[in-house]
């Protein structure tokens, strides 16, 4: 019961390292109980019975502000909602299972040395798994610890935020290799975390190369609650006043205006009034605009089809580009599954049942190629990587996390997204209907933001960047390799006698 309790308390704690407390040093040593537990278990079947329960205890305390949402805007009962809520703790937590019986498998087969030496690479590894399996759900990341501690996000450039996961779990093996007394450990992941600390402090002091030019964005939070947003009597209003913030932005300089996702109360193409205002206010202003709205296809005709879109209008007389959204949001946007969870078709009531786009694609506004992510892509680091890869100098992320409402969910989808930046050393700017908007600098530094629940604009001048970090020439190659070394390490070539310094480091007899 003591390590039921253990991992349980300790899995619930890590929450405390992510939004809403964002006490970041916590990353850092909270999961060290977990890997003790793993390397300590009298079975692998014990040690992945007390991973289930951190990463339960873990997941729900994340997300706790998940629960309202589905009550509120899902329109399920309490009971419906405490099974969804317990169904997605209960995915996360296979992950951490998995995690502890890999980890006891090493430790019985290897040793405790190499498995609390392979602990980090398992956790970033498994990270990356569960960041596409099943659609996947990249949230939660322990690299998003450190969305306030620039010097260790840097090596996201090189592998990712899978890489800065890796790092901040090496605290935690760090700590659990000095609580069992196995020094040469510990030692070996203080110097992991030094390197990563040089890199940081290395990427800090110099700046990149100059030359790529720089944009003047103009970013609008209309501030529009989720009640008011689809209320036929409210739509001019909130038209307006995303017309008069524009003018405000196009004043200070912006050449380029984002507004958020599905800011425009109906669908832009099928509103020849809407349209031809904003054709018209791009044209006076001399700006480009770049709207979220709802776009169909052969509406009312068999076949329709429904997209999540991002329309980009010129200032200039060019055609309109339109990017749909890619990665649509599970039991928000469509409902996988529907003939066995037709229940959660309450869950898209507003919303839709969306069809996804054919694939990302970058956008060319106000003399510059725009990489847009609609609201959770932001989370996925294959995505910003593909609008890098064509060319994007700038990601901007359109959202509408007035559902989410005044909780920690705006504030870990921010700290995702700013990693977004880091990885394609690119900026990024980010408009959201009820905050957080922000402009993020390639360094992972949010430079300017307006708080949830706040109305107004941001402008900034914005450096533009063309060149290709190492992670987005070589993608996920941190998470295959990761995966592969955590897959090989049981069966890892260890000598069975002698003093060789293999023996010395990695002792195959669990002490």
């Amino acid at each position: 019961m003591r390590r039921a309790a253990a991992a349980l308390v300790s899995g619930g704690l890590l929450a405390a390292a992510f939004p809403p407390l964002e006490l970041s040093w916590a990353g850092w040593v909270l999961a060290a109980p977990l890997f003790v537990l793993a390397v300590t278990a009298g079975a692998p079947s014990a040690a992945a019975r007390e991973g289930f329960l951190f990463g339960l205890a873990f997941q729900a305390a994340t997300f706790a502000w998940w629960y309202d949402l589905l009550v509120k805007w899902g329109r399920l009962s309490h009971p419906e909602a405490a099974g969804v809520y317990l169904l997605l703790a209960i995915h996360v937590a296979l992950f951490f299972a998995l995690l502890g019986y890999w980890s006891h498998l090493i430790a019985r087969r290897r040793g405790r040395s190499l498995a609390l030496l392979a602990a980090p690479a398992i956790w970033a590894g498994l990270e990356w798994i569960r960041g596409f399996l099943f659609t996947g759900l990249p949230w939660s990341l322990l690299g998003a610890t450190q969305a306030r501690a620039p010097l260790f996000l840097q090596v996201a450039d090189l592998g990712g935020v899978f890489a800065v996961s890796l790092v901040v779990a090496s605290g935690s093996a760090a700590a659990a290799a000095w609580w069992l007394r196995l020094r040469h450990v510990a030692w070996v992941h203080v110097l992991v975390i030094a390197i990563a600390a040089a890199y940081g402090a290395a990427r800090l002091a110099f700046p990149e190369p100059e030359g790529g030019g720089s944009l003047k964005v103009g970013l609008v939070q209309g501030n529009v609650a989720e009640e008011e947003k689809w209320d036929p009597s409210r739509a001019p209003a909130i038209f307006a006043a995303h017309l008069e913030a524009t003018r405000r932005a196009a004043a200070a300089g912006a050449r380029l205006v984002v507004w958020p996702e599905s800011s425009v109360p109906s669908p832009l193409l099928s509103s020849p009034g809407y349209l031809e205002a904003l054709e018209l206010l791009a044209k006076n202003l001399d700006v480009d605009l770049l709207v979220g709205s709802v776009h169909y296809e052969r509406r009312g005709e068999p076949g329709e089809r429904t997209y999540n879109s991002a329309f980009l209008i010129s200032g200039r007389g060019r055609p309109i580009e339109r990017y749909d959204k890619v990665h649509l949001v599970p039991y928000g946007e469509y409902v996988p599954l529907r003939r066995y969870l037709g229940f959660a078709d309450k869950l898209v009531v507003e919303a839709s049942d969306f069809t996804p786009g054919d694939r990302p694609r970058a956008l060319s506004g106000a003399g510059v190629t725009l990489g847009p992510l609609v609201c959770f892509e932001a989370i996925f680091p294959s995505l910003a990587r593909s609008v890098a890869l064509e060319g994007a100098q700038l990601l901007v992320n359109l959202t509408n996390d007035a559902f989410l409402g005044d909780s920690a969910g705006p504030r870990q989808h921010l700290a995702l997204a700013a990693i977004r930046a880091v990885e394609n050393r690119r900026y990024l700017v980010r408009a959201a209907n009820t905050g957080i908007s922000a402009v993020v600098d390639d360094r992972g530094r949010v430079l300017q933001s307006l708080d949830y629940g706040r109305a107004g604009i941001l402008v900034a001048d914005v450096p533009l960047s063309a060149r290709l970090s190492i992670y987005t020439r070589v993608g996920d190659a941190a998470g295959w390799l990761c995966v592969i070394l955590s897959a090989l390490a049981p069966f890892a070539p260890i000598p069975s006698g002698g003093r060789s310094w293999m023996k010395s480091y990695f002792d195959a007899t669990p002490r």
